[in-house]
């Protein structure tokens, strides 16, 4: 599970360039373990890494990146020292699954540029302003953003201000997101027939999800990929071909990975960040020691309904997964598995599920490039959902069920 990571940079600042080995310790504090360490052209052991080659000038090698979880009973602060450099951390999070620190302060497409700053209780701006959602109408809503932005510089909070005033936000209806109790939905094996409407239903219902998809399939029906990022669905990696990456050469998953990275980016869905699932959970040390080096974030972390079985109901599929909710949770579903041809029923359960987390007091994220779940507010690209254009690629044998039962139109991947 990926709960937390942190990295580690060593750089030159003098004008000569420096030789001889580097070795880095982070003894990690009591309530972090570390479960996967890596950097390219480092050699680690444990949370040891070394490395001789010389650092020119003013430069820096590429980071070590430290993956850990976070015990429960951890303290309120944690001290990480690295080589006499100290970070206090905060373990506890006063605003949980929030709005990440990591973007600006924008309102749908009323963007002020303006970081989003944290504070050390974990709150950010954005955090700050939606805890009082819903705003019964435009001017509450910026009247609200203007007291919770009185503390920050004078430019800083005009040109928040000028983007609340731009927004549409309580002007159009939508749904309350604003709880603490976020989820988020993620998708692989995309993009399939099922895909239209699957992204109608996200849309009726104002969510977003994360599609981990294809290139293979990405390059047959490319208008999806592309308007999934122009209606702020999060677009991420799962390797070009869906293969089995324990089974793979280093080079051959990194041919892979950086492949689907090039589809997607021709396709007009640039991966906003280094964020991978792995297929079939394929994530052997040496596979999560590659990813880290690509510099990529893996998601395993997830709850299912097993909706890859063909003959599974959307009412099977809804209550697996309800069953499993609770905040923080990622829940992975295939509407249209590579290897299946099952997605119909997955469609189907998708509204059902969002409508009964809701009741049970959930709200709605993506995820972001800690692994984890963050706020997110929908706001419709106003485009036309694009139909299927071309047959859609089924790795052949399926895994389960018959190839009658794929819906047409389909090709074999070759």
């Amino acid at each position: 599970m990926v709960a937390a990571y942190t990295e580690i940079t060593v750089a030159n600042p003098r004008s000569a360039t420096a030789t001889g080995t580097v070795t880095i310790t982070d003894p990690l504090p009591a309530g972090l373990t570390a479960t996967a360490v890596a950097g390219k052209g480092w050699t680690c052991e444990g949370t040891t890494c070394h490395r001789s080659d010389p650092l020119p000038g003013h430069s820096a090698y590429p980071p070590i990146r430290v993956v850990m979880n976070v015990a429960a009973n951890a303290p309120e602060r944690l001290i990480n020292a690295v080589s006499g450099q100290k970070d206090v951390i905060p373990a506890r999070d006063a605003c949980p699954y929030g709005w990440s620190p990591d973007q600006t302060v924008a309102f749908g497409k009323a963007d002020s540029k303006v970081r989003n700053q944290q504070s050390p209780d974990g709150c950010t701006i954005l955090d700050r302003i939606w805890d009082n959602a819903p705003f019964a109408s435009h001017g509450a809503f910026v009247s609200t953003v203007e007291r919770e932005t009185r503390h920050l510089g004078p430019w800083q909070r005009a040109a928040i201000l000028m983007a609340a005033v731009r927004s549409d936000v309580g002007t159009v209806p939508e749904f309350d997101n604003s709880c603490a109790n976020r989820i988020a939905f993620t998708f692989d094996d995309g993009t399939s027939s099922y895909r239209p409407k699957l992204l109608q239903v996200l849309r009726d219902k104002q969510v977003h999800a994360t599609f981990f998809d294809n290139g293979v399939r990405v390059e047959a029906n490319p208008q999806w990929a592309r308007f999934q990022a122009a209606e702020g669905h999060v677009e991420l990696n799962h390797t070009y071909s869906h293969v089995h990456m324990d089974q793979l050469t280093p080079e051959q998953n990194t041919e892979e990975v950086v492949h689907n990275e090039r589809v997607l980016a021709a396709a007009g869905a640039p991966i906003p960040f280094k964020g991978i699932r792995p297929p079939f959970g394929g994530s052997n040390p040496a596979v999560q020691k590659l990813l880290i080096e690509l510099g990529y974030t893996y998601f395993l972390n997830r709850i299912d309904g097993a909706d890859w079985l063909p003959d599974k109901s959307a009412a099977a599929i809804r209550d697996d997964i309800v069953a499993q909710l609770k905040p923080g949770v990622i829940i992975g579903m295939h509407d249209g598995p590579i290897d299946t041809p099952a997605g119909a029923a997955t469609v189907d359960a998708v509204g059902q599920i969002i409508d009964k987390a809701r009741s049970l007091g959930y709200c709605f994220g993506v995820v972001d490039v800690s692994g984890h779940v963050v706020a997110d507010r929908y706001v419709s690209s106003g485009r036309p959902i694009p139909p299927l254009v071309n047959p859609v690629p089924y790795r052949i044998p399926l895994a389960f069920g018959t190839e009658e039962e794929i819906p047409p139109p389909w090709v074999p991947i070759k």
